[in-house]
């Protein structure tokens, strides 16, 4: 619950005008979190409430100055999470990096051969066992393992080990150990920090 709340506490910050507004979540059969503010009728069941205004503000009438519906999605939220759990790598880091590399389509397919939901190359998937780089659990928890491989080849730098995800570790050691000088690697890197420090300083304690 905890990793959850601090997915409520980040959705609260990106949006400040949900904060005035009841928030529910749901954990569903597509191993999605689903956070909204408006549950469908239909739906409302399933959903837990997180944060209740009403409560902390007993004479406020729900039917004045009422939030447009607005819902945020985590897909694969489980299989990031046992991702994670196996390879000490933070569950923001790969939201963050999934985000950014297939936005969260696990058919997603790049010119370059690249496939999955972190964009595994074929030579990558092999060496961690993927046999299937189109099933979401195999294809994170592949991509998961390089990153804990890159994390050690570059002791631990963020930066170098974006880099090296998206541009190769080699490419990183040829410049010296810096960010390549690509447009795509110098573009890249900052993306996916400022997708994970959204996520980083609420579920990395």
């Amino acid at each position: 619950m905890r990793y959850f709340s601090a997915l409520f506490l980040l959705l609260v910050l990106i949006t400040p005008w949900m904060a005035r507004a009841d928030i529910y979540m749901l954990k569903n059969e597509a191993d999605e979190i689903v956070l909204t503010n408006l549950p469908s009728a239909e739906d409302s069941a399933g959903y837990e409430v997180l944060v209740s205004e009403s409560a902390s503000q007993p004479h406020a009438s729900p039917a004045r100055n009422l939030p447009p519906a607005s819902t945020t999605t985590l897909p694969y939220a489980a299989s990031v999470q046992q991702a994670a759990r196996v390879t000490a790598i933070e569950p923001a880091l790969l939201h963050a990096i999934m985000h950014v590399e297939s936005g969260g389509n696990r058919q997603a397919r790049s010119p370059r051969g690249a496939a999955g939901l972190m964009q595994l190359m074929p030579a990558t998937a092999r060496r961690y066992g993927v046999q299937n780089r189109l099933d979401a659990q195999q294809n994170l928890l592949g991509a998961a393992h390089y990153l804990q491989t890159l994390k050690q080849q570059f002791n631990g730098n963020l930066a170098l080990m974006l880099a090296a995800y998206n541009a190769g570790p080699q490419a990183v050691i040829r410049h010296g150990y810096q960010v390549p000088p690509y447009p795509e690697t110098q573009r890249y890197v900052p993306k996916v920090l400022r997708h994970y420090r959204l996520l980083q300083q609420h579920l990395a304690e």
